[in-house]
């Protein structure tokens, strides 16, 4: 709902370190800001020095695959308490050789497609959203959702 407000700004941390700079960020972001936050206690994903800034994303990749040398297979973008789920497939998926980027999209807006530090950058993690995406993903895109729901039993 937030997303559809026009000027605003949705966030979505996906562990305490992410949330803290967010809210950090957040707080000297003007408009209308909102910040998504989940009650589950979750492992702490990112470093302290770790930077977050609004428009961004964090790029996983797997154990052996960084760049420039990526070979992956597949993309999953998710944020929040879904982004851990997405790291275990991740992991699950790697041990049956398909290699597969996680992307960590915990600013769901705005996304800044013109910022893009690009493959080469220093932190590898710290990407604008977009750049190695849009360069590398020209791909079919599939949604994996729930189609069709089967009513509860009542007993």
């Amino acid at each position: 709902m937030m997303r559809s407000v026009n000027k605003s700004t949705v966030l979505y941390p996906s562990d305490a370190v992410s949330a803290y700079k967010l809210t950090q960020e957040m707080a000297v972001h003007p408009g209308i800001n909102y910040l998504r936050t989940t009650r589950e206690k979750l492992p702490i994903l990112y470093d302290e020095n770790e930077r977050f800034p609004i428009g961004g994303c964090k790029i996983h990749f797997p154990a052996n695959h960084q760049p420039p040398t990526t070979n992956c297979q597949s993309l999953i973008i998710a944020a929040g308490i879904t982004l851990h789920e997405a790291l275990k497939a991740q992991k699950i998926l790697e041990e049956k050789q398909i290699y597969t980027i996680v992307v960590d999209l915990y600013s769901v807006k705005p996304l800044d497609f013109q910022n893009d530090p690009g493959v080469g950058s220093k932190n590898k993690t710290d990407y604008r959203c977009g750049g190695p995406l849009r360069s590398r993903w020209h791909r079919r895109s599939y949604s994996i959702c729930v189609k069709k729901t089967e009513e509860r039993r009542q007993k």
